[in-house]
């Protein structure tokens, strides 16, 4: 007679944590001559004593400092540089392969030779939002951000300051905040139709911001620049042409130019340059030269509705054989010469009045709308018609009404500094700051006071849920599986919920919270036992004609994200048994329909149903075992499964 006997003999409990990449982005590696070539975001702070911190390696690429910073070495390092040719031996941020739709935001950059490196026929890269500071070498051509010839790109919301470099009165020089810097006459690789915009460029060796060779088409605008040691914005050279420069806000650079250009056909507009002085230089607030040959230099600008005061020599001067060419009109300044058109009809000791800013709240929440009410006054009376624009971590604009105030409608979309600034013509700008800050999410424990229950036996169980061991009231706390039923906790983070199961099994209690990760506990539901009974101890020796061990007796896989396949675990099958037998399995999830691990789950390379083996009496055999989480799998948190091995004689 032929007996088929199946023995149940191992339970493997698998947890893993399973990642959703739709939620945020996956962390960056450490810095230090990486290369990046999928978006990612910093979880840490990191110091780069050598190469460069990350090399971009693909387009369409997301660099999110998430506040966090990178560190380098600038003291050991040897900053090999040129006007074309930006470092690309020590620099936080190099994208010099021709990588286009890149964006570095929410990042803090130090100690570098440069801070971000853009360089030829790259397009449309947006750094934003990101602090870059006290980089540079004073005997190289170094800067905060070194543009070489990309086209499209946005500069905005950064702050960039304390840059060295070579500071000389060569116009290739280091030592700027920002350095355009074109390539070729091409107006798609020439350093053209750049946008540089709400930045604060401050205390930089040369220039808050400097552009030069056949740099054309770019927009600046609404930049703070302040205390530069040479200039404050100087697009220097006589092809940097077809710019636009308005709404900057200029004051105590020097000692040489707040704006300076030999470029034709630009646009500078609605600027505020004052206190342009030093103890050698020019000192101009606003020079522009149309001496040398051939030309065209400096001619065909327009200079209008600019505030250009406190200057050490002239305001606004226009010299050179073509001057009369440049249109100058209806700017407030003390001084000009060159030029047509009325020049300056205002005053500065009559019309130059200083705006101030407030805002109603300091503080806002990321990706949550909320009304701001600013206030404009200059000399402690409100201001009408001033225009608040915000920049940063939120955008938006709005016209102060009768009583010096607007109300804005603020939605940050990312953690950061907002600035307001408003600005009104024959005003100085005004400036403050908000911050936008993203909600902390905690993380649910609950437990229970039981851990089973009898079937159709209502039982009160009390469960206790914390966060970080203190207690957490109004928490929704959830029945499934062989029982249903909810309640919310109280003050001290407990609730009573009447358990009555309907079927033996398992018992699932979810803690939820809007703000807070959620939490599950487990109870056992076990048959009711009916009637009396009496019983009486019966014994047997058997020697197992089947006998299996398996170990070890618990696998974790770690934490995947979708697609990845986990590290490989081995688990030893041991036949202590006296005759030989098959081995296969069983494998499910709970709840069972999850399915990760039945669709998942390797066995020796190959899906778990497909394993079988024979083992010999006292013999052993290793079983390979990984997790590949299906690409497509949508959950998310801690997972659990469990595997049968059966011996069949």
């Amino acid at each position: 007679m032929n007996r088929k006997i199946l023995f149940e003999i191992f339970l493997v409990m698998m947890i893993i944590m399973v990642g959703n990449a739709s939620g945020e982005l996956p962390a960056c590696p450490a810095p230090g001559d990486t290369a990046i070539t999928s978006s990612c975001q910093l979880n840490d702070d990191y110091i780069v004593t050598a190469g460069n911190g990350y090399i971009i390696g693909a387009d369409d690429v997301v660099i999110d400092g998430a506040g966090h910073k990178i560190s380098g070495d600038v003291t050991s390092a040897t900053c090999t540089a040129g006007q074309t040719e930006p470092c690309v031996t020590h620099s936080g941020i190099v994208n010099n392969g021709g990588y286009n739709n890149v964006v570095i935001k929410n990042l803090e950059i130090e100690n570098f030779c440069t801070g971000v490196v853009m360089g030829i026929s790259v397009e449309n890269m947006t750094v934003e939002e990101c602090e870059i500071h006290d980089c540079g070498a004073s005997d190289s051509v170094t800067h905060g951000i070194h543009i070489a010839g990309a086209y499209n790109c946005t500069i905005k919301g950064n702050e960039i300051y304390n840059q060295k470099g070579t500071a000389d009165d060569t116009c290739g020089a280091g030592g700027n905040g920002i350095s355009l810097h074109g390539v070729t006459a091409d107006e798609n690789y020439g350093g053209d139709w750049n946008t540089i915009i709400y930045n604060n460029l401050h205390n930089n060796a040369k220039c808050g911001l400097h552009a030069k060779f056949q740099c054309m088409h770019n927009t600046i605008s609404h930049n703070l620049v302040t205390e530069n040691a040479k200039s404050g914005i100087m697009p220097e050279c006589k092809m940097s042409n077809y710019f636009t420069i308005e709404y900057n806000t200029i004051t105590d650079n020097g000692p040489y130019y707040g704006f300076y250009t030999r470029g034709h056909d630009n646009v500078i507009r609605h600027n505020t340059i004052t206190n342009t002085k030093g103890t050698d230089g020019h000192y101009n607030g606003i020079y522009i030269s149309t001496k040398g040959a051939p030309g065209p230099f400096g001619e065909n600008n327009i200079v209008s509705n600019n505030t250009v005061c406190g200057s050490q020599e002239e305001d606004i001067k226009i010299d050179g054989n073509a001057a009369d060419t440049n249109n100058v009109n209806d700017n407030t300044c003390d001084s000009t010469s060159g030029g047509t058109g009325n020049g300056c009809p205002y005053n500065c000791s009559q019309t130059q009045l200083s705006l101030s800013i407030s805002a109603s709240l300091s503080e806002v929440k990321v990706g949550e709308a909320t009304n701001v009410t600013f206030t404009v006054t200059s000399d402690d009376n409100p201001v009408e018609g001033a225009n608040v624009t915000l920049s940063g971590s939120a955008d938006g604009s709005g016209i102060t009404e009768a009583d010096g105030s607007v109300v804005i409608s603020v939605n940050a979309t990312s953690a950061g500094t907002i600035t307001a600034t408003a600005i009104k013509e024959n005003y100085t700008n005004g400036t403050t700051t908000l911050t936008a800050k993203v909600d902390e999410i905690h993380t649910l424990s609950i437990s229970a006071s039981l851990s089973e229950v009898k079937v159709g036996e209502a039982t009160n169980v009390t469960f206790t849920v914390t966060s970080d061991d203190n207690p957490v009231e109004g928490a929704n706390v959830t029945l499934s599986g062989s029982a249903d039923g909810s309640g919310i906790t109280e003050a001290d983070g407990s609730v009573v919920i009447s358990v009555n199961a309907t079927s033996a099994g398992t018992i699932t209690a979810t803690a939820n919270k809007d703000g807070y990760t959620d939490d599950t506990t487990t109870l056992t539901a076990k048959p009711k036992e009916d009637g009396v009974s009496s019983s009486v101890s019966l014994s047997v020796n058997i020697k197992p004609t089947i006998s299996l061990i398996v170990t070890p007796d618990n696998i974790d896989f770690g934490e995947l994200y979708s697609g990845e396949t986990s590290d490989v675990q081995s688990m030893t099958i041991e036949n202590k048994g006296g005759s030989s037998f098959n081995v296969t399995t069983q494998v499910s999830d709970n709840p069972a329909e999850d399915t990760l691990f039945k669709s998942g789950l390797l066995l020796d390379s190959a899906i778990w149903s497909d394993y079988t083996i024979s083992i010999d009496a006292q013999a052993s055999v290793i079983a390979n075992g990984s997790l590949n989480v299906p690409g497509d799998y949508m959950g998310i948190g801690q997972k659990q499964g469990e595997i049968v091995f059966w011996a069949q004689a």
